[in-house]
Protein backbone atom coordinates (compact mmCIF):
# COMPACT_ATOMS: atom_id res chain seq x y z
CA UNK A 1 0.00 0.00 0.00
CA UNK A 2 3.19 2.41 0.56
CA UNK A 3 4.54 1.99 -2.82
CA UNK A 4 1.41 2.56 -4.44
CA UNK A 5 0.98 5.83 -2.16
CA UNK A 6 4.43 6.49 -3.01
CA UNK A 7 3.71 6.21 -6.80
CA UNK A 8 0.68 8.28 -6.51
CA UNK A 9 2.49 11.03 -4.79
CA UNK A 10 5.21 10.87 -7.51
CA UNK A 11 2.98 10.81 -10.05
CA UNK A 12 1.27 14.21 -8.84
CA UNK A 13 4.24 15.60 -8.31
CA UNK A 14 5.22 15.14 -11.96
CA UNK A 15 1.87 16.25 -13.61
CA UNK A 16 1.82 19.64 -10.69
CA UNK A 17 5.79 20.06 -12.36
CA UNK A 18 4.46 19.63 -15.78
CA UNK A 19 1.61 21.97 -15.31
CA UNK A 20 3.81 24.97 -13.79
CA UNK A 21 5.82 24.87 -17.01
CA UNK A 22 3.41 24.65 -19.43
CA UNK A 23 2.27 28.06 -17.45
CA UNK A 24 5.44 29.82 -17.70
CA UNK A 25 5.29 32.95 -20.52
CA UNK A 26 7.46 32.41 -23.41
CA UNK A 27 9.97 35.16 -23.74
CA UNK A 28 11.95 34.11 -26.76
CA UNK A 29 10.10 36.61 -29.06
CA UNK A 30 11.04 39.65 -26.85
CA UNK A 31 14.06 41.50 -28.51
CA UNK A 32 15.89 42.80 -25.33
CA UNK A 33 18.54 43.99 -27.22
CA UNK A 34 20.00 47.79 -25.78
CA UNK A 35 18.11 50.29 -28.50
CA UNK A 36 20.40 53.10 -27.97
CA UNK A 37 23.31 53.44 -30.77
CA UNK A 38 27.05 55.22 -29.46
CA UNK A 39 29.44 56.52 -31.47
CA UNK A 40 31.95 53.68 -30.86
CA UNK A 41 29.41 51.35 -32.89
CA UNK A 42 29.32 54.02 -35.86
CA UNK A 43 32.89 54.21 -36.02
CA UNK A 44 34.74 52.91 -39.21
CA UNK A 45 34.19 53.43 -42.49
CA UNK A 46 30.51 53.10 -44.36
CA UNK A 47 29.62 52.81 -48.19
CA UNK A 48 26.21 54.18 -49.52
CA UNK A 49 25.41 50.76 -50.87
CA UNK A 50 21.29 52.08 -51.33
CA UNK A 51 19.73 55.25 -52.03
CA UNK A 52 16.18 55.89 -53.09
CA UNK A 53 15.60 52.33 -53.78
CA UNK A 54 17.95 52.18 -56.24
CA UNK A 55 21.36 49.60 -55.33
CA UNK A 56 25.02 51.27 -55.55
CA UNK A 57 28.06 49.68 -56.06
CA UNK A 58 30.14 52.39 -56.42
CA UNK A 59 31.48 51.79 -59.78
CA UNK A 60 30.03 55.01 -61.14
CA UNK A 61 27.80 56.94 -57.90
CA UNK A 62 29.30 56.38 -54.83
CA UNK A 63 29.22 57.84 -51.16
CA UNK A 64 32.08 56.60 -48.86
CA UNK A 65 31.58 58.08 -45.15
CA UNK A 66 34.12 57.75 -42.53
CA UNK A 67 33.26 58.11 -38.83
CA UNK A 68 35.42 59.18 -36.10
CA UNK A 69 34.04 58.30 -33.07
CA UNK A 70 36.38 60.10 -30.38
CA UNK A 71 36.64 63.51 -31.87
CA UNK A 72 32.89 63.07 -33.66
CA UNK A 73 34.08 64.04 -36.87
CA UNK A 74 33.45 62.95 -40.37
CA UNK A 75 34.47 62.61 -43.53
CA UNK A 76 32.01 62.03 -46.82
CA UNK A 77 33.81 60.91 -49.87
CA UNK A 78 31.07 61.44 -52.70
CA UNK A 79 30.73 62.59 -56.44
CA UNK A 80 27.04 62.73 -56.54
CA UNK A 81 27.35 66.22 -57.66
CA UNK A 82 30.51 66.38 -59.20
CA UNK A 83 32.24 64.57 -61.65
CA UNK A 84 35.61 64.58 -59.39
CA UNK A 85 35.74 63.05 -55.95
CA UNK A 86 34.51 65.67 -53.17
CA UNK A 87 35.53 65.35 -49.53
CA UNK A 88 33.55 66.84 -47.08
CA UNK A 89 34.17 66.93 -43.25
CA UNK A 90 33.03 68.40 -40.01
CA UNK A 91 31.23 67.13 -36.87
CA UNK A 92 28.11 64.95 -36.23
CA UNK A 93 26.41 64.68 -33.03
CA UNK A 94 24.12 61.39 -32.28
CA UNK A 95 21.27 61.04 -29.77
CA UNK A 96 18.71 58.98 -28.35
CA UNK A 97 15.05 60.19 -28.72
CA UNK A 98 13.56 58.58 -25.33
CA UNK A 99 9.80 59.65 -26.21
CA UNK A 100 9.97 58.32 -30.37
CA UNK A 101 12.76 55.42 -28.84
CA UNK A 102 14.79 56.40 -32.12
CA UNK A 103 18.64 57.29 -32.49
CA UNK A 104 19.08 60.82 -34.15
CA UNK A 105 22.05 61.65 -36.36
CA UNK A 106 23.09 65.36 -37.17
CA UNK A 107 25.80 66.71 -38.75
CA UNK A 108 27.12 70.06 -39.49
CA UNK A 109 29.96 70.69 -42.40
CA UNK A 110 33.50 72.36 -41.64
CA UNK A 111 32.65 74.61 -44.66
CA UNK A 112 30.57 77.30 -45.04
CA UNK A 113 27.39 74.82 -46.34
CA UNK A 114 26.35 74.64 -42.59
CA UNK A 115 24.17 71.88 -41.31
CA UNK A 116 23.29 68.59 -43.25
CA UNK A 117 20.27 68.91 -45.84
CA UNK A 118 18.54 66.43 -43.33
CA UNK A 119 18.87 65.01 -39.87
CA UNK A 120 18.35 60.94 -39.75
CA UNK A 121 16.93 58.37 -37.88
CA UNK A 122 19.36 55.42 -38.01
CA UNK A 123 17.70 51.92 -38.37
CA UNK A 124 18.04 48.42 -38.66
CA UNK A 125 22.20 48.83 -36.61
CA UNK A 126 23.94 45.93 -37.13
CA UNK A 127 27.75 46.06 -36.70
CA UNK A 128 27.88 44.93 -41.27
CA UNK A 129 25.00 47.61 -42.24
CA UNK A 130 22.67 50.06 -41.09
CA UNK A 131 19.54 52.79 -42.73
CA UNK A 132 18.79 56.22 -42.46
CA UNK A 133 15.82 57.54 -43.13
CA UNK A 134 15.08 61.40 -43.39
CA UNK A 135 13.11 62.68 -40.33
CA UNK A 136 10.11 63.85 -41.85
CA UNK A 137 10.25 61.80 -45.39
CA UNK A 138 10.20 58.07 -44.59
CA UNK A 139 10.33 57.37 -48.49
CA UNK A 140 13.98 58.91 -48.38
CA UNK A 141 15.93 55.69 -46.94
CA UNK A 142 19.87 55.32 -47.63
CA UNK A 143 21.65 51.67 -46.82
CA UNK A 144 25.40 51.68 -45.62
CA UNK A 145 27.48 48.53 -45.23
CA UNK A 146 30.50 48.50 -43.46
CA UNK A 147 33.43 48.69 -45.60
CA UNK A 148 37.65 47.92 -44.29
CA UNK A 149 38.85 51.04 -46.06
CA UNK A 150 37.77 53.45 -48.42
CA UNK A 151 39.77 53.06 -52.12
CA UNK A 152 42.17 55.11 -52.90
CA UNK A 153 41.20 56.25 -56.05
CA UNK A 154 37.95 58.08 -53.92
CA UNK A 155 40.42 59.43 -51.39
Amino acid sequence: MNKIKNFFRFALSVIVCIGLQACEEDHTYIDDTDPVISTYQLAGNWQLTKWHGEVLDGSQRYCYLHIDSKDRKFEIYQNFDSSQPRRLTGTFTLKYDEVQGVNIIKGIYDHASGYWNNDYIINDFTSQSMEWIVIGNPEDVSVYTRCDEIPFAVK
